[in-house]
């Protein structure tokens, strides 16, 4: 117990040390209520609207996105089970005002598989690797592509709201607050960014802590 406090200690310093530059996008809320389930089968993907800008309290021009992150949940007869996805990032089209749909692809990560032996909530990571600076200043959408066949649920929070979440099953992207869920919530899909002047970032392909892995140390 006292080596677990004293790593996560360790795990807190190096967050606050690069808390001015680090920071998270998306929504990394807590899962609320039931999954939503006959929905994920595989080979479809999943969006998140996201404003670095408001999200962040950073003043830099531009950031790279280190990570992306979703919770799934499996029921028992669903797993054990593989999977293949890939994190992506689009552009956000404003169609009325307020209002933004996912567009062209900005980036597209190398293929991650993952292996889930146990039924319940499990959090995927994915890492990305060669995802050049953007401007701080826009709207883009997080996406999770998964690339294979498979059944699983996915978590939500308790907040819906349109024109932030969307599913495409091949067919187009459809906002999922459309899915007749008015009583419940939003996918829980997030990101780590770095923040830095333009043309001066630095950052390391894997670094020492995401935000999102020390969250899970207090679950």
């Amino acid at each position: 117990m006292k080596i677990r406090i004293f790593q996560v200690l360790i795990l807190l310093v190096a967050v606050l040390v690069i808390a001015e530059d680090f920071c998270i996008i998306g929504n990394m809320g807590d899962p609320v209520g039931p999954p939503l389930f006959d929905v994920l089968h595989g080979m479809e993907s999943y969006a998140y609207l996201v404003k670095p800008s408001e999200e962040c309290s950073s003043q830099e021009e531009v950031f790279e996105l280190l990570k992306l992150y979703m919770l799934l949940d499996f029921f028992v007869e669903q797993v054990p089970v593989n999977f293949t996805c890939r994190a992506g990032f689009l552009k956000a089209v404003e169609v009325q005002p307020g209002q933004f749909v996912p567009d062209e692809q900005i980036y597209s990560s190398p293929p991650t598989t993952f292996f889930v032996p146990q039924p319940g909530i499990t959090m995927i990571e994915i890492g990305t690797p060669e995802f050049a600076e953007l401007i701080m200043d826009d709207e883009y959408f997080i996406v999770i592509h998964f690339e294979t066949p498979f059944e699983g649920n996915i978590p939500i929070d308790n907040l819906p709201e349109s024109g932030v979440a969307y599913r495409n099953d091949g067919s187009g992207w459809v906002d999922m607050d459309t899915f007749g869920r008015s009583a419940s919530g939003k996918i829980i899909a997030w990101g780590d960014i770095v923040c830095s002047p333009a043309g001066a970032s630095s950052v390391e392909p894997d670094p020492p802590v995401s935000w999102g892995f020390v969250k899970s140390l207090f679950k």
